[in-house]
Formats: C-alpha cells, structure tokens, sequence
C-alpha cells in the first residue's frame, strides 16, 4: 500500500488506515458534543445566574457546538471514505486526502477557540454561582477538549514524517538521504528503549536495526500496517499448514509431524551434510526430556510468563516464595539483579519446582545482546541445567534485528560457518558472565558425574 501523501509529505499510514483511528476520533467527539450539548441544556437557567460573562459562556458552548458538529461530519465522512476500495485499488479513496485537508483547516479554529474559552474560565472571565455545578462542569469540559485534542497531536506527530519527500524517487542520491533516514530510525529506536549509551556495539546494534527500518519503510514505500497484515497473513497460512498436516495424521498415523522440515532434513542427508539419525535415540531427543527441560526454559522468563499463564491464581501461587523488601535486607547471593520481592526468583521457583539449595546462580541483568540466564542443578534427571531466556524485552527484540550474519567458530564446526549476529553476541556475552563468575564450574563440581543441559526458548503466543 502506497503511503499516504498530504501537505506535499509522505506520511507513515496508508488511506485505508484512517477507520479505526476515525472510529474512535468519532466516538470521542460524540462524547465531547453530548457534554457540550448537556451543559448548554441542563444548565441553561444557570448561565443567567453569571456574575460576569454570561454572555461569553454562552457564546463559547454556542461557538463549541458549531465545531463540534462540522468536525463530527467530517470524520464521518473521512472513515467511510477510507473504507472504500481494497489495497491494490486505491482510487475510491481519491478523495481520503481532501478530506485531511478540510479536518486540519477545521481543527486550527476550534483549537484557538478552545485556547479563548479556557482563558476566559480559568482566568476569571465568566464567574458563576458557586453553588450550582456550572462551574465545575465547564472545568471538566475544557480538561476533557485538551485531552482530546492532546491524543490528536499524539497521532500526528507518530505518523509525521520529517523528511519532505512526496515520492520515492531520488530517496538515494549519493547515500546522503538514505543516511538521514537511517539516523532518524536509529533516533527513534533509542527513544523507544530509553537508551542514551554511546558504547559501540550498542551503537552498532542500533544502526543495524534503523537500516532494516530505513530500507522496509523509505525504500520500498511501505506503511506499519502493511507489515502487520502481512504478519497475520503469514500466521494465518501457517496456522492453516498446521490445520492440514493434522488431518493428514489422522488419516496417515505414521506421517512425519512437519513434512517440510523432514524432507529438507532428508536432503541434507542424501547429500552428506547431515549424519542419519541414530538408533535409539539419545535420551535428550525423547519427548519426556524435551517437557521435563521445558519448565526450565519457561522459568527463566520470571513472573510475567507465570502470572500469563497462571492468571487467576499466579499472585497466590507466588506468595509463597516472595521475598518482600528484600532490598532492606541482604539479598541471596545467587540471585543478581532481580526487583525489590525477587519476583522472578519465586517464579523461577514455583515453576521449577526447585528448592533454594538447587539454585546457584540467577542473573536478570538484561540490555543489548546481554540477556538473563540461571544455572541449577536437576537432582531428578542428574543434571546441572543452563537456562537461557529468550525474547521478552525491546532490548531483546533489538538484539533479534541485528540478523546479519557472522563467522561462528568453535570445535567440531566447519570453516566459515555463519549464524546470526545478534544470537552469537549474545551467546558470547552468557559464556563471559560464564567464565567471570565461575558458576558453571562450581556447579558441576558439587555434583560430579552429572551432565550438562543448555536449554531456552522463544516465547510464542498463539
């Protein structure tokens, strides 16, 4: 969908994007006149009972009401016009900018008449009795007209773009607008982490991100709602792929549980790159070990994945392992950088299962490419488990953009091997924190003979 262009400016939403926004624009205008139209009937007999500038009251709901009305329409207008078409046809929705124009030329006025009404109130220009609610009801409305022009401004300025740039072409000419866009991208990530830190990887990291945003919405002219269909689409088709293979299992027990993955993996092995699967299996690639390791995977989530899947009872369920005003107190030495009631920790707990003596390190120390891990020791299956937690947070999220690829080495891996650049300095930096604190060996060295499970996941809401 080509981006919306208004004012010679290319903005950051499509002309099909404005019915949802228009609908609830709608609704808060309906309120606003209602008020409006409630003060001025209701309160009638009170306005004669003024002071001072009774008169000017009245002008200002009368005032109110007309652009209240006029806006109301134009909205309307806009929404229904914006729901015309599809997204390869645009042409019903010709008109969708005409329509923005005449909102904007309307909204100056009756901002400048919200500015007047609030000084003559406020200020003392209209004076009514006090003991009828007039006053306090005039108050209200003008809070009210704030806020609502306030998340107007919100919407406008998240969509704004401040590149003059009314078409695509000429977007790079000699990388010096390329660039701009991509520092502008990087400005705004960093906004939306709360990061100020100059540290070169971290720089890096977010010049990296701002270029995939930069190429995604200025190269190619695409708009946010455009990746967001195509995000449904895609988990609709494989919710669909899925749908499919589970009927074809009921017909055909023995059918592989993903057909394309095992017939990539049967390429592989016809072509030498992949040893055939040994018989048995090892105990690590059995389902019950998979759902045992699980819950380790899932407790290094912490309270949020708890309480997510525990909704009702999640609090209650904690109470029991919390530690409140813990800062007050000395904290375990195991535990890093976990809040004030080490709430992950309990979580940690209560999902594992574990007992305090099993823990032995937890860190929830989490920014760019540094990502919270615990280390325990598994009685029942005799294992010391490194629990790796996936993405939760937008440092995370930042850490998953940087999909470059690096050169990986290590034992038993060929030369030139490639994986992904956020992931492998990520990993690099657990194996540091690793080696810094010695947990891993102290862990192993209390249960000798037991063996070594690293697990982790990606948190996937379906």
């Amino acid at each position: 969908m080509p981006a919306l262009v208004v004012f010679n400016r290319r903005w950051r939403i499509g002309s099909d994007d404005l019915v949802i926004p228009g609908i609830i624009e709608v609704i808060l205008r309906a309120v606003w006149l209602g008020l409006t139209t409630a003060i001025m009937v209701q309160h009638e007999s009170d306005t004669s009972r003024c002071s001072d500038g009774s008169h000017l009251l009245r002008l200002f709901l009368l005032v109110s009401l007309v652009l209240l009305g006029v806006t109301l329409v134009i909205t309307m207008m806009l929404v229904v016009h914006s729901s015309r078409g599809t997204i390869v046809n645009a042409l019903p929705r010709k008109h969708v900018p005409a329509l923005i124009v005449t909102r904007v030329v309307f909204g100056i006025p009756e901002v400048m008449w919200n500015i007047i009404g609030s000084v003559w109130i406020l200020m003392g220009e209209i004076k009514c009795e006090p003991d009828t609610a007039l006053p306090m009801l005039m108050k209200a409305l003008v809070t009210y007209t704030w806020v609502a022009i306030a998340l107007i401004l919100l919407g406008i300025l998240l969509l704004f773009d401040p590149m003059k740039r009314p078409s695509r072409q000429g977007l790079v000419e000699g990388g010096t607008l390329g660039s701009h866009y991509i520092q502008l991208w990087e400005k705004r990530c960093r906004l939306l982490c709360c990061v100020r830190s100059h540290d070169d990887s971290i720089s890096e990291a977010f010049k990296n991100v701002a270029d995939v945003f930069a190429s995604l919405f200025e190269d190619l002219d695409l708009v946010a709602s455009d990746l967001a269909a195509a995000l449904v689409l895609l988990r609709l088709k494989r919710k669909y792929e899925e749908q499919r293979e589970e009927s074809f299992r009921k017909i055909d027990r023995h059918l592989p549980i993903s057909r394309s993955s095992t017939a990539s993996i049967g390429t592989l092995q016809d072509e030498g790159r992949l040893p055939y699967q040994q018989s048995p299996r090892p105990e690590w690639m059995k389902v019950g070990s998979a759902e045992h390791f699980m819950k380790f995977a899932m407790a290094s989530y912490g309270w949020p994945w708890f309480i997510y899947h525990n909704f009702c009872q999640g609090c209650c369920s904690l109470k029991t392992h919390l530690l409140c005003c813990s800062c007050f107190r000395s904290t375990p030495r195991y535990v890093m950088q976990d809040n004030c009631c080490l709430c992950h920790t309990a979580a940690l707990k209560a999902i594992t299962g574990l007992s305090e003596e099993n823990i032995t390190y937890i860190t929830f120390h989490n920014k760019i490419y540094e990502v919270p891990f615990f280390i325990a020791i598994d009685d029942e299956t005799q294992n010391v488990v490194l629990a790796i937690r996936g993405t939760l947070s937008l440092h995370d999220a930042i850490t998953d953009l940087n999909a470059q690829c690096t050169v990986v080495e290590g034992e038993g891996l060929p030369a030139g091997c490639m994986a992904h650049k956020g992931m492998v300095i990520a990993a690099r930096s657990v194996l540091t924190r690793l080696d810094d604190s010695r947990a891993l060996n102290e862990a192993c060295s209390s249960r000798p003979g037991y063996g070594l499970v690293i697990t982790g996941k990606w948190i996937r809401l379906t």
